[in-house]
């Protein structure tokens, strides 16, 4: 019996350590596909906001033993040419432990 109240504890400290150490505003246990802002700036667009440059990048996560990918706004800002963020996005998709993939989309001029 004791064995298994041991087990269980280090369990959820391993769940739960997972789960603190993710980013994501939510994160469902067996599956997550939120969208949620970062980031807003308050700054209006000139020409509409159908005008914004928008970039994109994300990072490919499987087992949580290998991650690979470069969301960095500087890489986004820098590969589309934008001068100024209006705001940013994030998207999460997550299967319990199998993979996760965060999307970081940017708009600005």
């Amino acid at each position: 019996m004791l064995k298994s109240i041991k087990s269980l504890l280090v369990a959820l400290l391993v769940v739960g350590g997972m789960a603190l150490s993710a980013p994501a505003q939510a994160m469902g246990l067996l599956y997550t596909n939120t969208h949620y802002p970062l980031l807003a700036t308050g700054a209006t667009a000139k020409e509409g906001l159908s005008k914004l440059k928008v970039g994109q990048a994300k990072t490919i996560n499987y087992l949580f033993l290998v991650e690979k990918g470069d969301a960095s706004l500087e890489r986004i800002v820098k590969e589309q040419g934008i001068k100024k963020i209006h705001f940013v996005d994030v998207q999460e998709q997550s299967v319990f432990i199998f993979f996760r993939k965060m999307t970081v989309t940017v708009y600005g001029e």
